[in-house]
């Protein structure tokens, strides 16, 4: 994650998706590209990734059509 310093640097400060960021850390999640307005998943974001075989095969074993792999699974955030 950038530091304040690094958000406050010229060029990048005033770009850098603030949001994106906080959303990410407060939700334990990853945030694709250009969101909340990606144009494949829309304001969903990426899952945790598994930790360890048997919750990897449990996520694929539960996948409700949001995992594309088991490392690669979609949420909405609540």
């Amino acid at each position: 994650m950038a530091s304040q310093e690094q958000l406050e640097q010229p060029g990048l400060g005033d770009s850098f998706p603030r949001v994106t960021v906080q959303t990410s850390d407060e939700n334990d999640v990853a945030v694709p590209g250009d969101w909340p307005n990606n144009e494949e998943f829309g304001d969903r974001v990426l899952s945790k990734p598994p930790s360890d075989v048997a919750t990897a095969r449990q996520r694929l074993a539960d996948d409700d059509g949001d995992c594309y792999d088991w490392w690669f699974c979609l949420q909405d955030l609540e």
